[in-house]
């Protein structure tokens, strides 16, 4: 019974709605109200979800310029070799043991701050992992048990890799179900 009233207040409520009145007040204000007066007038409220501002409301400063892809990349400049002057891998340090966890932090620095349309691609043992960024923090999920080599690279806006960070060696060891198997 209560599931048949919840579903026909659901039903009928989706058709109810409150009307609304603009005035125009002594003082040149506007007022809104739901009670009409001789003075209000009835504003029209559509059903549909969206907003449609008059463009004589949006200001240039506020209308969206409209960008071509490939007009971006002809626009922006494109880095090279001696663009960055400092891109390491900081952490995890060369030779670290990572024990159990289930995603390994990368921490990169770079110098100067990357240039529009510049990302970072990390490579573990010389495949890439993950989506290239343009942020110096990563993530690597579920890494293999063994040694591996990790290092990043800079690839411009035109696809081309720049820069290779120093390559650091990582110790990746998990738990056995053969030493600790599970409880039963």
């Amino acid at each position: 019974m209560k599931k048949l009233i919840l579903a026909a207040f659901i039903l009928f409520s989706s058709n109810i709605h409150a009307e609304i009145y603009v005035n125009k007040t002594n003082d040149g204000g506007i007022e809104y109200s739901d009670t009409p007066t001789q003075q209000s007038t009835k504003v029209e409220i559509s059903t549909e979800s969206s907003i449609t501002v008059p463009k004589a409301a949006v200001t240039s400063e506020q209308q969206p310029i409209a960008k071509n892809s490939v007009d971006e990349d002809e626009n922006q400049p494109t880095s090279n070799s001696a663009t960055y002057t400092k891109f390491d891998i900081v952490s995890p340090k060369n030779e670290s043991t990572m024990q159990n966890q289930p995603v390994i932090p990368v921490e990169m620095v770079i110098e100067p701050n990357m240039l529009p349309g510049d990302k970072i691609q990390l490579m573990l043992d010389n495949n890439p992992v993950g989506t290239p960024t343009a942020t110096s923090y990563q993530e690597i999920g579920l890494v293999e048990r063994g040694t591996h080599s990790l290092y990043a690279v800079i690839k411009n806006n035109k696809d081309q890799v720049i820069k290779k960070s120093s390559t650091v060696t990582i110790y990746v060891h998990r738990n056995s179900t053969i030493t600790s198997p599970q409880s039963k």
